[in-house]
């Protein structure tokens, strides 16, 4: 009686008590003290830290879906601030711009269905502004809705990398 007593009092200590964990902060390698709140927020680009309270901002949008036209030849900054581009109107062949930061992903989807091809061809650029994508030459979408393709900015060496692609809708030239 006294194992079983013994053991309804540890357990019962066990769920009732709770547990607390110091979190360090460092910034630049370098020890920043223990964190007491972690906050994350989106659209900045600094962390703050006031000595208890840690607030990651995390780079570029949250959410977000844009629609462009087939009057666009190449895809600027603007365009590139969503997370998803949604593409319609005449056959086209465009171009797009660097990342806005390492690690930006986007996702590009055709979403109507008409007769129209649009084509994703960098070469079309002039040598000197073309932007650098790896492993990949051309994608281009069928004329049926729906063919999306998702591409990552790893950096200025390496560009733009395809990291998935719908199964069908999209022709990948590598």
């Amino acid at each position: 009686m006294k194992k079983f007593l013994g053991l309804f009092v540890a357990l019962l200590l066990l769920v009732s008590s709770s547990a607390y964990s110091a979190v360090g902060y460092q910034k630049n390698g370098a020890d920043s003290g223990s964190i007491a709140v972690l906050n994350i927020e989106g659209a900045a680009d600094a962390d703050s830290f006031d000595g208890s309270t840690l607030t990651l901002y995390s780079k570029g949008p949250m959410s977000g879906v844009s629609t462009i036209v087939s009057t666009v030849s190449k895809l600027s900054a603007a365009n590139l601030a969503f997370g998803i581009l949604n593409l319609v109107g005449a056959s086209k062949t465009f171009s797009m711009g660097d990342g806005l930061y390492d690690g930006q992903e986007i996702t590009i989807v055709k979403v109507d269905d008409n007769p129209n091809v649009l084509k994703l061809d960098f070469s079309i650029d002039a040598v000197g502004s073309r932007t650098v994508q790896t492993g990949w030459s051309t994608v281009t979408w069928a004329t049926a809705k729906g063919g999306w393709v998702t591409l990552t900015w790893i950096d200025s060496t390496v560009g733009w990398i395809i990291t998935g692609s719908s199964p069908s809708g999209v022709t990948i030239a590598y």
